[in-house]
């Protein structure tokens, strides 16, 4: 899809079992309709409703939880590693959401004890800056 400069335009999406997350805390897959848009001025917003068709979470962090955050002062660093392990500053513009998540049941949480089925009923709104 090609866009004159300055022109609006717009992408829907129809999702069935869309993955959401897909990690070592859990997996969870989605159904429904988003849009992605850009007006004129080049400002993008993600608006939709997802129903969660099922999400499987673990309560286990994959950090142990008596691990110690500390704050280290690096003393005599060489000036050209200074700022090397750092991540880049995200680029381009922020979007604006607008995000309605909603899952009458089938929400699992397991470990550390926990053995629930959860519903959701969430708005997501901001943007990702």
């Amino acid at each position: 899809m090609l866009a004159r400069k300055g022109a609006a335009s717009s992408l829907t999406l129809d999702m069935t079992a869309f993955k959401l997350i897909d990690n070592q805390m859990g997996d969870a897959s989605a159904s429904g309709r988003t849009t992605l848009s850009r007006d004129a001025d080049g400002r993008l917003k993600l608006t939709g409703a997802l129903t969660i068709d099922r999400a499987d979470l673990s309560a286990v962090a994959p950090t142990p939880s008596g691990v110690v955050a500390l704050d280290v002062i690096e003393r005599n660093r060489p000036p050209d590693l200074i700022g090397a392990n750092r991540r880049p500053a995200p680029t381009g513009r922020a979007m604006i959401l607008d995000v309605t998540l909603k899952a009458p049941r089938r929400i699992f949480v397991r470990g550390r004890g926990l053995d629930v089925e959860l519903s959701l009923d969430a708005h997501l709104t901001g943007t990702t800056a």
